[in-house]
């Protein structure tokens, strides 16, 4: 329990933020999504703003995301994001 515990604020402490995600913007089946260096850092980008997303950034590029985070519903692996107030390419 302690071993999960510990991984999901790792994985919050590095790709996640309290206000967004930044990362290397990659899409993995039907999704956008934001790595950094390490691939188990992942932040999924709600499929409702990736137009958005898409409009600032290009696949292959570091963005910085600012938005609502939450923990993946089928697995605390990852964060999503939702409710985007602003993308800029580059780190912050």
């Amino acid at each position: 329990m302690r071993i999960v515990i510990a991984a999901v604020f790792s994985l919050l402490a590095s790709a996640a933020h309290a206000d967004g995600c930044s990362g290397i913007l990659t899409r993995s089946q039907s999704d956008l999504e934001l790595t950094e260096s390490k691939q188990e850092d992942v932040c999924i980008i709600h499929p409702s703003e990736a137009a958005k997303v898409m409009r600032a950034c290009r696949i292959g590029q570091y963005c910085t995301i600012v938005g609502k985070t939450k923990l993946c519903k089928d697995s605390g692996e990852c964060v999503e994001v939702s409710h985007i107030s602003n993308v800029r390419r580059g780190r912050k």
